[in-house]
């Protein structure tokens, strides 16, 4: 299977609202979702997939997976060869939700291509705090053990990295999953300007706010994003200490995934 590129990716949103409530979240932002594509221009656009291709429901905050991506996944994967499904969580997996994962990754495997389940975990002790309604520590636990149980592809998101957590809690979520899991995503804050809590970080933390482009998804969308560069290197440096791999874009990580294997 070839690697893929930046121009091979496609993001789509859904109808439906995130359960969830997420202080950070930066599918907020002004713009955010206005280059998005939508399950049913990828139905229906034979122009859309075109060689390897890297498909994402949603965004990070919720999985949208239905049975109608199964029918276009089983559409495509029928004249396409190595297509790869991207979504990361921070729900609880229920049993329905694997089998529908279990079905995607059959389906993709069939054509070279795979799943690759995102567990988001930016934080232990302030989950109820800072990301209401999403799973507790010890589900997102429970969703990597039975990931690798069913030899589905993993990553876990400590991303973004918050200004407030402990150096120490972010080796100690290191710790707890390495062993389900040994691929790592780790990413900074984009803050939102217009929320109580993106106004609370660029006033407490000056000194670590810089102005970057999303290019992955708008050219033209800018951000206030915090960035600790001592922090990350020390998660970094724990990581590859226990035998594991970190990244700086699920991209980068998809592309290990596509050259190492599971």
């Amino acid at each position: 299977m070839k690697n893929i590129n930046e121009n091979d990716r496609y993001f789509y949103t859904s109808a439906k609202s995130c359960p969830f409530e997420c202080s950070y979240c930066f599918a907020t932002l002004p713009n955010f979702s206005d280059d998005l594509g939508s399950l049913q221009e990828l139905h229906t656009e034979e122009s859309i997939i075109s060689g390897p291709r890297v498909i994402y429901p949603s965004c990070d905050s919720e999985i949208f997976l239905s049975n109608d991506l199964v029918r276009t996944l089983d559409r495509i994967t029928k004249v396409e060869k190595q297509v790869v499904v991207s979504y990361s969580t921070k729900k609880r997996l229920s049993n329905k939700d694997l089998n529908m994962i279990t079905e995607i990754n059959e389906i993709l495997n069939e054509s070279s291509g795979f799943i690759k389940v995102g567990i988001s975990i930016t934080n232990i002790n302030s989950i109820a705090l800072y990301e209401k309604g999403c799973a507790g520590f010890e589900d997102r636990i429970e969703n990597l053990l039975r990931l690798a149980e069913s030899s589905i592809p993993t990553g876990v998101n400590i991303k973004p990295i918050l200004p407030f957590i402990s150096l120490d809690e972010y080796l100690r979520i290191v710790e707890h999953t390495i062993k389900y899991c040994d691929r790592f995503m780790l990413g900074d804050l984009y803050i939102d300007e217009s929320t109580s809590f993106g106004k609370s970080v660029l006033s407490e933390y000056p000194g670590f706010i810089t102005t970057k482009s999303i290019d992955w998804l708008n050219k033209d969308l800018k951000v206030k994003v915090y960035s600790e560069g001592e922090k990350k290197h020390k998660i970094q440096k724990s990581i590859l200490s226990k035998g594991g791999k970190f990244f700086e874009s699920d991209l980068s990580l998809i592309n290990d995934i596509i050259k190492y294997g599971n």
